[in-house]
């Protein structure tokens, strides 16, 4: 899978492009410490790019909710149903 901009919400771009490089710098640390056989340091870094990842599947499920509950509001707004109304019945 290619991870796109538009996979994130807007104001997590930045946190999203922050992850991915410090990912990206990971592996090639991993792949330069093994080389030198420092495998204590291969596994901390491995820690490392896994936490990375976690937070780039945050921030990828984030937007997917984002954009299942804007569906929603359109879904109930089609339907003529006012969503400001649904939010005072739930308070």
């Amino acid at each position: 899978m290619v991870l796109k901009k538009e996979q994130f919400h807007a104001h997590d771009l930045q946190n999203a492009l922050r992850e991915y490089h410090a990912a990206k710098t990971c592996i090639a640390r991993m792949e330069e410490k093994l080389t030198t056989g420092d495998l204590q340091e291969v596994k901390h870094t491995a820690v490392d790019f896994l936490n990375s990842v976690s937070a780039l599947e945050k921030l990828l499920k984030r937007k997917e909710h984002y954009d299942r509950l804007t569906q929603t509001v359109e879904d109930l707004a089609k339907r003529g149903i006012d969503i400001t109304l649904i939010k005072r019945s739930i308070s």
